[in-house]
């Protein structure tokens, strides 16, 4: 009988992190030892191993150690646990979120980027970036997942954040407009208008959107409605 193969150094060293020496300084005399030998199996591990023996300074390390994971390792899962434990320590982390975004659209997987667009968006601190978030997450609904009416909904809140992004109202008009719902059409270029839009931009929409209804008998008035705004502001 032949004698059972050892595993490989390497999976054990992705199941158990590398014990750091416990001196600041040889940690870093190591850390850079394995990054001139482009040892980044055995860097990653050393970073993750020294996050969790820190008491501060975790999610920096584990930050550090799921960028060479997926840049240097090419290793798309492992990048992910670590940063998902980052996230575990700080749920509206924007680099991890963000990175996690990347690789799920990297795979083509569409749900779950969907997912991650979401809870990044729903963290961004700024409306304008938030409402770019949203706008994307609604064409990743349109495109890749095939439900306008869920696009609809994120092309509409992008456009509520940020009047000025023309994109975002024209998105959510032209789901709702192809979904028939005229009402909620109206009310995005009622939000716009509100909110400072730039007059002829939207006195154009509504111009289109009262021309598009003049003769659906059912949405005669709010044509009407539509196209005395669009005078109104030309």
């Amino acid at each position: 009988m032949s004698p059972p193969v050892p595993e490989s150094p390497n999976a054990a060293r992705e199941q158990t992190p590398e014990a750091p020496p416990p001196d600041e300084g040889a940690f870093r005399a190591l850390a850079e030892s394995y990054e001139r030998a482009s040892r980044w199996e055995d860097l990653v591990a050393l970073y993750e191993g020294r996050a969790r023996a820190a008491d501060g300074g975790a999610p920096a390390l584990l930050a550090r150690a799921a960028e060479l994971a997926h840049r240097r390792m090419r290793n798309a899962a492992r990048a992910e646990d670590l940063w998902r434990q980052v996230l575990h320590a700080d749920p509206g982390d924007a680099a991890a979120l963000g990175s996690i975004v990347e690789i799920h659209e990297e795979r083509g997987d569409f749900p779950a980027l969907a997912d991650a667009l979401e809870r990044l968006a729903t963290a961004a601190p700024d409306a304008r970036g938030a409402a770019r978030l949203w706008l994307r997450l609604g064409k990743v609904w349109e495109e890749r997942l095939l439900r306008r009416d869920r696009a609809a909904l994120y092309y509409a809140r992008a456009s509520r954040l940020d009047p000025a992004l023309a994109d975002a109202r024209a998105a959510a008009l032209r789901c709702q407009i192809a979904l028939r719902r005229y009402t909620q059409a109206k009310r995005t270029l009622d939000a716009a208008r509100e909110a400072g839009a730039e007059p002829r931009a939207v006195a154009a929409e509504y111009a289109r959107l009262g021309a598009q209804l003049v003769d659906e008998p059912l949405d005669h008035g709010l044509a009407m409605d539509a196209l005395v705004e669009a005078l109104a502001l030309d």
